[in-house]
């Protein structure tokens, strides 16, 4: 991923923080090449078939470019059939191509090849038999296109199709007498950043068009420069005027990557020392790709292209299906029945297309959803693992022997700087022992404290790279760092550059090694690659970047919906049209999973509508997640959880809903999303008792056995006799859901269970129960737009009160409901707010307490912030250095939040300039660059910075307060020129991870 491009710098900076990889893997595909399988198969004797693509256009390609082209001329376009005249002119024109490279092949191999199968409408070219060396041999041949190894595949983006279940389906194993289903008569709609179509991901590898053979749509049926970019797997591009130009390629890798995991063809790559052999989750679907990546206006656009497209595909064929996918959002929640998109998406779910949205990568916090992800019409997905890791590198301790297994072969992510070299057997020092009270190696270490061997330091507190450097000087050859949070280890992003290689282990194999080393004096670590690993223990873990519910805009609609496998996810990546792939990470790889599944289900379920294809996801979705650090998940983190298309297929009833219904439900207009028809139960606007209603739809018939998994003190109960009933095929059925004593539930989540006395799955709806929405109004208005603040809630504790809850918020100086998830019935003798530059406001309700009622309003007569006086400290520069062609150096001040302009001089004249607004925490240091492009060498360079406090409204601090402050830099070791100095603008991570956490509103990003 490419962090410095105009779509990915704020998102950039949330998604590396996890688990995404910021380069693409370069991974190999067989177009010309010869892979390592095939050369381990027997180079020189073992014939296999291997399909030869040569390089005239095939008939329905030249069709489509021909119709192109009379039109533009002005002529009417006359049917192209295969019969007519220059059908049969074209056809003997690629047979003459293809019977004069054989006989120049034969010439180059010594021998005629004889074809298995000849290529001419979908593909030019023909398959025929010879060894790995005659396909080497064959690919520098003129007129060669591509040469592919034909080989069956266990298809398995590689790990997530399978993870899913796609497999059962793929195979036609999930239902007695089922054939298989791979996604024919299936069209997804990628509205994203556009598609690399020349990667192998989108070739036309014998798919079925439903628009007919070189048939397209968008600007492959415009003519020039587009028509080659179609083919009968990509059956439409469209591009958009106020992106690149309107040019539909990708420019960014994004879009290709969300196509191919979705629906993208079985490809083998090669990555390190290991093949994978990857695949979409339907892969015989075809693709239509909008590049309408992120204004706004553009991609209403293209939901209004999908209607329109999908009424064409219908027209051609009755039966076609269409599922969109939309990897975008914005950082806000806002109505979904309000905004463009969310509109968009809801006619054009009416029209009969499914909808799969991110949900965002603004977790782990509640109520982070984004908008359109908080919709109840389109099926919101969060961002799970699956069983399949590739270890970069490995570490293990290896003496004094013997060492326990669990010491061996520790997962490690690599550190920016050198490659980390094959080490076996050298000395380790632990940081704590060679300096104790350093463990975090921020303060240099004595003499040689790690004299030739491996230093062993913990995370926090400094940049990575003073701690590798620290070590460098102590005499570390590389340094291993443990994570100081639970989970895996993270990437670890370098300040400065640094000599020795450096990696990080998880906290768990950091405390083992640690205590290992303090056991044994002669303890010695190794390094090495590692490679793929497949292991159960990694799967159906909640990435901590995914965003969570509730949707607050939607209150009694449970999202989001489905989790799916969006954590290095690999598949079809690169810019302008180049051919590589990529690991990523982000909503936006769970987001096209959940998309494929619910094509695989419309082929296998023709009669299910759309709602209830996403209801039978949810009803038999693996339920049991956990969070990163191996905790329990909730609902608001994985809606109904995992997809599981094996059972998904089975799913014995289903529930469905209307547009009227969902549009109905706005809350604004007296309408109520929790009586909407989902395959969930939230009670958020209920009082201590409600019911709520659901309808199901059983296909196939059954009997059913309800029981009910919720928190003590819940009474919860069915309309049905004994907790059990039967149900004909094709019968429908009300079910009421009684809730009484909700405020004194001990949890907020639960399940209603449903048994299948036949062989159906087991199914569950979530429960959420008595979340409460308190308006903090005039708490909000109260703070400048973007600061953040803490509502803080005590309880009695036997030495007076303390804190029973902690929220966090960001004001945006409007009225915006704050979401509170609180038991009613709750006591809180006192209630404070925290905000930096404000005096902490009480509410102790006149020493009554407070105990929250369902839509209470908090506002400013209960809670009263007051802005502090305001004392300025001066404003220092410090800290100076240069890197990559920038002047980094420190500001304090106890100004928050500020501007700043700094103007750079040579010899006392303005030479350049930056202006900036930096949101910083009061009495702390905020680091500034200065771009120094174009910027000659000189010996002496002089900053000066005005500073200027933001929001300063209130009644002691009257206007804007501006400080300047001068320093002057000296060449060589300050900011003087060197060879080789990058001209590049990178991000200043501390400052521009600040402004993406505090929620920069409106701001359409993609989800990476």
């Amino acid at each position: 991923m490419n962090c410095r491009h105009r779509f990915s710098v704020l998102l950039c900076l949330l998604t590396l923080a996890f688990a995404a990889q910021a380069e693409p893997v370069q991974v190999r595909h067989l177009l010309g090449e010869v892979s390592a399988e095939e050369i381990s198969a027997g180079w020189e004797t073992e014939q296999a078939l291997y399909l030869v693509r040569l390089e005239s256009p095939p008939l329905a390609a030249h069709q489509a470019r021909q119709a192109a082209l009379e039109k533009m001329d002005g002529g009417a376009t006359a049917p192209l059939g295969l019969q007519s005249e220059r059908s049969q002119n074209w056809l003997a024109h690629l047979d003459a191509e293809r019977r004069d490279f054989l006989a120049r092949a034969a010439e180059h191999l010594g021998r005629p090849l004889q074809p298995a199968y000849v290529y001419r409408l979908a593909n030019h070219g023909f398959a025929a038999a010879m060894t790995p060396a005659e396909a080497e041999q064959l690919a520098h041949v003129p007129g060669v296109r591509a040469i592919q190894r034909d080989h069956e595949l266990e298809l398995a983006t590689d790990a997530g199709p399978q993870w899913i279940g796609a497999t059962s389906i793929w195979e036609g194993t999930a239902i007695s007498g089922m054939e298989g289903f791979e996604g024919e008569g299936i069209v997804f709609a990628i509205i994203d950043t556009g598609i690399n179509y020349s990667n192998p991901s989108f070739e036309d590898q014998g798919h079925s068009n439903p628009l007919g053979d070189g048939v397209f749509l968008g600007d492959c049926a415009a003519g020039e420069p587009y028509e080659n970019y179609c083919n009968n797997k990509l059956i439409g591009v469209r591009g958009y005027s106020d992106i690149a130009g309107g040019d539909p390629v990708d420019t960014d890798g994004h879009g290709s990557h969300v196509a191919g995991t979705a629906a993208g063809n079985p490809v083998t790559l090669e990555v390190g020392d290991s093949q994978l052999e990857i695949s979409g989750v339907a892969p015989r679907a075809n693709i239509i790709s909008y590049n309408a990546c992120c204004t706004f206006s553009a991609l209403n656009a293209a939901i209004e292209d999908i209607v329109a497209d999908y009424d064409t595909l219908r027209n051609a064929d009755p039966d076609v299906r269409m599922v969109a996918n939309y990897s975008i959002g914005a950082s806000t929640q806002v109505s979904p029945w309000e905004r463009f998109d969310g509109t968009g998406f809801l006619n054009a779910r009416a029209a009969g297309i499914f909808v799969a949205v991110a949900a965002g990568n603004t977790g782990p916090l509640e109520a982070t959803l984004w908008t359109p992800a908080v919709a109840p019409w389109v099926a919101t997905v969060a961002n799970s693992s699956h069983d399949r890791r590739i270890l970069e590198v490995v570490v293990s301790v290896t003496g004094p022997e013997p060492v326990p297994e669990s010491l061996e072969g520790m997962e490690a992510r690599v550190g920016e700087g050198p490659d980390v070299p094959d080490l076996d057997g050298e000395d380790a020092v632990w940081a704590g022992e060679a300096d104790p009270g350093n463990e975090l190696a921020c303060d240099p270490f004595p003499g040689n404290a790690f004299d030739g061997a491996i230093a062993v330091v913990v995370r926090g507190e400094c940049n990575f790279s003073d701690k590798v450097n620290h070590a460098d000087d102590a005499g570390a050859i590389a340094v291993v760092v443990i994570n100081n949070e639970p989970g895996p280890p993270v990437p670890m992003g370098m300040a400065d550059a640094i000599d020795i290689p450096a990696v990080m282990i998880s906290q768990e194999d950091g405390e083992n090694v640690i205590d290992w080393l303090l056991e044994h004096d002669n303890a010695t670590l190794g390094m090495e690659s590692g490679g793929i690993v497949i292991d159960s223990d990694f799967g159906d873990r909640l990435n901590p970047s995914s965003s969570r519910g509730p949707a607050t805009v939607a209150p009694g609609a449970l999202a989001p919906d489905l989790a799916a496998p969006g954590t290095d996810i690999l598949a079809a990546y690169g810019s302008n049209n180049e051919i590589t792939w990529s690991f990523l990470t982000g909503t936006s790889m769970a987001s096209p999973h959940v998309a494929g599944a619910a094509g695989l289900l419309m082929g296998v379920h023709p009669d299910w509508s759309e709602q209830e294809i996403q209801s039978a996801m949810m009803l038999t979705a693996h339920h049991e997640l956990r969070e990163w650090d191996g905790t329990d998940t909730t609902p608001y983190g994985v809606g109904a959880g995992r997809v599981d298309l094996e059972r998904a297929a089975r799913a014995p009833f289903l529930l469905d809903e209307t547009a009227q219904n969902f549009e109905d439900a706005n809350p604004a207009a007296g309408g109520d999303p929790a009586s909407l028809n989902l395959a969930s139960l939230d009670t958020s606007n209920c009082d201590n008792s409600c019911t709520l209603s659901r309808t199901i739809r059983s296909p196939g018939g059954g009997s059913f056995t309800v029981s009910f998994e919720v928190p003590d003190g819940l009474d919860v109960s069915v309309n049905v006799s004994n907790n059990s009933f039967a149900m004909a095929p094709g019968d429908v059925r009300d079910l009421e859901f009684s809730f009484d004593n909700i405020y004194d539930a001990e949890s907020r989540f639960g399940y209603v269970v449903f048994e299948d006395d036949g062989d159906g799955p087991t199914v569950r709806m979530p429960i959420v129960l008595g979340n409460l929405f308190v308006n903090l109004e005039g708490i909000i208005q109260g703070l400048a737009q973007g600061r953040p603040a803490d509502l803080i809630l005590y309880r009695e504790g036997d030495d007076g009160p303390e804190i029973a809850e902690v929220f966090s918020f960001i004001g945006s100086g409007g009225d915006v409901p704050f979401l509170l998830a609180l038991n009613p019935a709750e006591h809180y003798p006192m209630v404070t707010v925290e905000a930096p530059g404000y005096e902490i406001a009480v509410a102790d309700n006149n020493g009554e307490g407070w105990s929250p009622e369902a839509g209470e309003t908090l506002d400013s007569e209960t809670i009263s912030l007051q802005r502090l006086p305001i004392s300025v400290s001066p404003v220092t520069v410090e800290d100076v250095t240069r890197t990559s062609g920038r002047a980094v150096f420190n500001v304090g001040s106890n100004l928050w939040p500020f501007s700043y302009r700094a103007d750079l001089y040579r010899e006392g004249q303005l030479v350049a300039e930056l202006e900036r607004d930096v949101v910083t925490a009061l009495d702390e240091t905020t680091q500034v660059a200065i771009d120094l492009e174009d910027l000659a060498c000189s010996s002496e360079l002089t900053v000066e910075l005005f500073v200027t406090q933001l929001g300063s409204n209130a009644d002691n601090a009257s206007g804007d307060i501006a400080f300047s402050t001068r320093s002057c830099f000296e060449g060589g070791g300050g900011i003087g020129c060197t060879a080789g100095d990058s001209n590049r603008l990178d991000p200043v991570i501390p400052v521009l991870f600040m402004l993406a956490l505090i929620g920069l509103a409106g701001r359409l990003r993609r989800y990476e």
